[in-house]
Formats: structure tokens, C-alpha cells, sequence
């Protein structure tokens, strides 16, 4: 609630200042604050506002890395929403959807849906030229992409992808510690049984030779013990091929249920785990498609407590060229769609 500050206080205890200081604003700290409730009139009844800030958090919870946008884009009936770029001008493409004049016979309106450069959505010519594209012919092109894809993973081929970038990976980790910290460890088994041995036949005659080798091992036995506490300390995450490799392919498999029965967000994520970007090229009635090898969506797997699937997958990706023809069929001409002025 609204409050207000006086003065110099401490403590809630007005004090003095001098003549220099009195002249400079000076804030109090916090804790001295004098606060008044209830000294205006509220612009909104407080069960209002404490409803208000509770829509606004629980709103904010739903945004995160896990939405393909934030805002109306999570509701947004276009698919291909943030992917599709113009190869013209850079800007990236819009969904637009415009409204017919005519209703059908149980009175709803007739809609249609394109996707339109943004930069000549907000500019006009000044941007880009005007390219409209069918929302659902350019769609149903991108989901059979995805499907091939998806399919020649199921055949067999994402589990000799999948096993080879992780052995990729685990090659560029080096060697693993453990390793050599057996062998470290085992070391100074022996060291401490050689000098129990070497303690047991200490005599006048041997006592200057025992000394020797006793400092020799005392030496070496310092210099493996620094060595172990450095590679107790070195992180390093082991990596379980098969246990990687099965969470994978269970992942892969899983995708289809997102595009069968998940909800629009789930199929958005379905797209974008095979999907790295989109661009048009209008010139040449062409789409260029970055296609992943691997789908991107391994990484985000509940339960997969390594990091190998969320390094690798997706972080390759083969271009793919997709014609837009028959014209017709993809490119919207003589559409009574307007850029913003």
C-alpha cells in the first residue's frame, strides 16, 4: 500500500540536521521508514489488486524455457510461430489472419491464415515486399519433413547416430580419472607394505640403508597423495553409453504422441525439436529448412541426469530445400491484406 517518508529519522526519532546537510534530499534508510496506511484513497479495491497480482505470477510461471513463446504466442494457432525468416530482409515471418466478410451456416466467420514477412507487415514496401504464404499448405510441407525424418530415426538410423556422437562426446572428455585414481590408490597400498616390511628387518647393519629407502617412499608417497586429492578434486562426468543411448531412442520414439495428442504447445515443441530455422526465399519459390539430425528434444528428457544427450542432440543439423511449387498451392496472391501503417 502507498506510505510516505519525513524527514531525517532513526529509530522513528525526528534529528536534527545541519544547516549544510539540510539543503541535500536525503533518503532514509528502510528500516526508518515512517509508513501510514490507509492515507489515500485506494484507485482499486485491494482484493482487486491482490487478484491482479496473483493472475500476473501465475501467468509469469507459465513462461519459461520449456514454451516455444510467451503471451499469445503459447495460444497461437500457428505452428511454425518464431521459425520462419525472410531471406529478403531478415525479418522473421508473422502469422496474419484475416477475417472474411461471409459467416458459414452455424454463424461462426470464415477465417484465413497466412504467414507474412514482418518486416513488411510493420513498414511496408520500405521493408520488404509483400510474400504471403498458406498457413496450412506450408504446415502440412513442414510435417512431412519432420515425419520422414522421424521415421528414418525409428528405422535404425538414430541409434548409430545417436551411439556416435556419444562416443563423440566421451572422447572429448579425456580420460577418465577413475582410472588412474585406481591405480594411484593401489600405489600406496604398496608403498605402506613395503615399508612394513622394510620395518620389520631394521637392524644396526641395515639401519642406514632402511633410512633410505624409507625417504625414497615417504617422498613418492607425498607426491601420489597431492596427485590423488587432484583428481578427487577435477570434475568430471562419467557418461553411461547405454544408459544414454536408451534414453535417447525412448525419446525418439515418445515424439509421435506429441503430434498425435498433445496440445498445440506439445506439437510447436515436435516441430522445433527437428526444425533448427526456416527461410524464405521468394525469389526462387523456395524454402530453406535447417533439419536436425537428432532431435533437439533429447536434452530436455525427465530424468536424464547426463549431460551427453542435452550436448549433442540437436547441434547438428542437414539443409534441406523444399520447393513451393505449384504456386498456386503455397503462395497467396491479389489477398486484401494490408501492412500497419
Amino acid at each position: 500500500m502507498p506510505g510516505w517518508r519525513r524527514g531525517w529519522d532513526k529509530g522513528g526519532i525526528a534529528e536534527a540536521r545541519s544547516r549544510v546537510e539540510a539543503s541535500k534530499p536525503r533518503e532514509n534508510a528502510e528500516r526508518d521508514w515512517i509508513v501510514v496506511p490507509g492515507t489515500h484513497e485506494h484507485l482499486v479495491p485491494p482484493t482487486l489488486f491482490d487478484r491482479a497480482q496473483e493472475l500476473a505470477r501465475s501467468r509469469a510461471a507459465g513462461v519459461g524455457p520449456k514454451n516455444v513463446r510467451a503471451g499469445r504466442g503459447l495460444r497461437s494457432p500457428y505452428l511454425l510461430s518464431g521459425l520462419v525468416t525472410c531471406g529478403r530482409c531478415g525479418q522473421n515471418y508473422q502469422g496474419r489472419t484475416v477475417n472474411s466478410t461471409k459467416h458459414r451456416k452455424d454463424g461462426t466467420k470464415i477465417q484465413s491464415f497466412y504467414y507474412a514477412c514482418g518486416g513488411w507487415v510493420m513498414k511496408g514496401k520500405s521493408a520488404c515486399e509483400k510474400f504471403l504464404l498458406r498457413r496450412d499448405a506450408v504446415e502440412e510441407m513442414i510435417l512431412e519433413v519432420v515425419q520422414e525424418r522421424l521415421h528414418g530415426l525409428l528405422a535404425g538410423e538414430g541409434e548409430t547416430l545417436l551411439r556416435g556422437y556419444i562416443e563423440e562426446e566421451i572422447a572429448t572428455q579425456g580420460a577418465d580419472p577413475r582410472q588412474e585414481m585406481a591405480k594411484v590408490k593401489a600405489r600406496l597400498v604398496e608403498i605402506d607394505q613395503k615399508a612394513g616390511v622394510l620395518l620389520e628387518g631394521l637392524s644396526a647393519e641395515t639401519k642406514g640403508f632402511v633410512d633410505a629407502k624409507l625417504r625414497e617412499l615417504a617422498t613418492e608417497k607425498r607426491r601420489l597423495q597431492r596427485r590423488l586429492e587432484e583428481l578427487e578434486a577435477a570434475p568430471y562426468d562419467p557418461i553411461d553409453p547405454d544408459a544414454v543411448l536408451r534414453e535417447g531412442l525412448a525419446s525418439i520414439r515418445e515424439l509421435p504422441r506429441l503430434l498425435e495428442t498433445g496440445s498445440p504447445e506439445d506439437r510447436k515443441g515436435f516441430v522445433r525439436a527437428f526444425i533448427a530455422g526456416i527461410t524464405v526465399v521468394p525469389e526462387a519459390l523456395r524454402l530453406d529448412l535447417q533439419v536436425r539430425r537428432i532431435p533437439a528434444m533429447l536434452g530436455a528428457r525427465p530424468g536424464n541426469g547426463n549431460s551427453t544427450c542435452l550436448m549433442v542432440a540437436g547441434a547438428r543439423y542437414t539443409p534441406v530445400q523444399k520447393s513451393l511449387e505449384p504456386p498456386e498451392r503455397f503462395v497467396v496472391r491479389g489477398v486484401g491484406l494490408r501492412p500497419a501503417a
